[in-house]
């Protein structure tokens, strides 16, 4: 079936087989479609057993939206084709192998595998200003010191996952973008994208010349533009363990890789691909503990003092912040991004709650970027559901759509 634009949904479900339509839970569906608008949404779209049960536009255009960190994903499926045609051996090869400048000291022991998994150790602060200051992203991340013993600590780090960039042109001969786009994107019928380089982000002074695109490195940690409806593609591909219309263009051995914890210090994240745990027996607390890690940051007590009363079980994170806005106190300092910023300042890179999943399973992956560009994908339940928003739709932290998992995840009986 062809993939429209803005869809009827009546006339679409006279389309889609009895057996697919018996299994979608209108309720929860019409629930997450709503949700979208409220969240100011550009597009969702929905598969369900590969059928298409959504393809809905909320902007009067359909253009291809900046992924931003779920760039990443298709990042690590990049690596995955490497490892799948046998250009390189495994993902704990060192990265000096590519770069024999960092053979020495603790660059020497960083493996790709660290990279993919945050755990490098690489110099890198919480925000991408710096990054985006440079001319060059795979330099700046190889000239970068190290903060960390590698394998030790997981740290968020957009400037060691440029460098997979400058590690898949090494080994395969081609520059990453052209590299992903004829092996994986020439496949799905992935043609209208385009894939920012560090050179062309770099060169704003002169008006984003589009020739820059042709110069410098793609941008690993963001910066792929696609529509809604390739990225479901792309879920569809990882749904089916990297095999598309009978060809295996992705060894089953890195899907499932992909799809379990990375490191043992962060249980939500595997390579490149955070980690949905069943919304049903998976939680959020704010306890004592939690409350302890702030009051050692030397919040003001009036603060501390308010969090303490909201402690408690949650059901997502999104359920926890509504009822933090709600106290004084954060609303006087300006909402949860204020918040955020203020342990930033300390710091202070975590949740402040605890996200709880001793008793849970593994149920999908997620592609998931700024703004709340989110892809997710249930393997048992046979779905595939995207959702993207534009910069300037974003109103507020409540727009990042952050009770997605537990929608999306509802659709499907």
């Amino acid at each position: 079936m062809p993939l429209t634009r803005k869809v009827d949904l009546y006339a679409l479900f006279l389309l889609i087989p009895g057996s697919v339509l018996s299994q979608i839970d209108h309720a929860a569906l019409n629930t997450l479609v709503n949700r979208a608008r409220e969240t100011h949404s550009s597009a969702l779209v929905v598969y369900h057993d590969d059928k298409l049960i959504l393809d809905e536009c909320f902007d009067k255009t359909c253009e291809p939206i900046d992924a931003m960190s779920a760039t990443k994903s298709i990042v690590s499926l990049g690596i995955g084709l490497l490892i799948t045609e046998g250009i390189l051996s495994s993902i704990d090869e060192r990265v000096f192998n590519f770069y024999p400048e960092w053979n020495q000291g603790l660059k020497k022991e960083i493996t790709i595998r660290h990279l993919l998994n945050h755990t490098s150790g690489i110099q890198s602060l919480r925000y991408a200003s710096e990054i985006y200051q440079s001319p060059d992203y795979v330099q700046l991340a190889l000239a970068a010191d190290i903060d960390t013993e590698p394998g030790t600590t997981f740290f968020y780090n957009n400037k060691a996952v440029n460098l997979l960039a400058g590690i898949i042109e090494k080994a395969s001969g081609m520059r990453m973008d052209h590299y992903i786009s004829e092996k994986i994107f020439k496949p799905l019928e992935i043609e209208n994208f385009i894939w920012l380089t560090d050179a062309f982000v770099y060169s704003f002074r002169s008006g984003y010349d589009s020739a820059y695109l042709k110069k410098g490195n793609p941008i690993g940690m963001a910066g792929l533009l696609i529509h809604a409806s390739d990225m479901a593609k792309i879920g569809l591909l990882v749904f089916h363990r990297g095999n598309w219309q009978g060809k295996q263009i992705i060894a089953e051995s890195w899907i499932d890789e992909c799809m379990k914890p990375g490191q043992n210090f962060n249980a939500t994240y595997g390579l490149l691909w955070w980690l949905i745990y069943d919304p049903t027996t998976s939680y959020i607390t704010f306890d004592g503990q939690d409350i302890q890690k702030l009051r050692d940051l030397r919040l003001n007590d009036t603060l501390i003092h308010d969090l303490e009363s909201v402690s408690g079980r949650y059901r997502d994170s999104e359920a926890f912040w509504k009822t933090v806005e709600a106290l004084t106190s954060v609303k006087a300092m300006g909402g949860r991004t204020a918040l955020r910023e203020a342990l930033f300042k300390r710091s202070f890179f975590e949740d402040i709650y605890t996200f709880v999943t001793q008793h849970s399973r593994i149920v999908g992956v997620a592609a998931r970027g700024s703004l709340g560009q989110l892809m997710n994908v249930f393997p048992d339940k046979k779905l595939v559901v995207v959702r993207t928003i534009r910069q300037g739709n974003s109103k507020s932290p409540a727009d990042n759509f952050t009770d997605f998992d537990r929608l999306s995840y509802e659709v499907v009986k």
